[in-house]
């Protein structure tokens, strides 16, 4: 952490901020990958449920 702190207050600053705006980008598209996959789980589900019913 202490590396960190020398960075913010350094030139590193700007690496610092592009690396947690990667990081950030990142971690939206994994949560939208994963409410995609939640959605396809649940229609698959729903047919699932419908071929058993018919």
């Amino acid at each position: 952490m202490s590396q960190w702190a020398t960075l913010a207050g350094s030139n590193g600053g700007m690496f610092l901020k592009e690396e947690l705006d990667s990081l950030a980008k990142q971690h939206r598209e994994l949560e939208d990958g994963i409410a995609s996959l939640d959605t396809a789980v649940e229609e698959i589900e729903r047919e699932a449920v419908s071929r058993d019913a018919v």
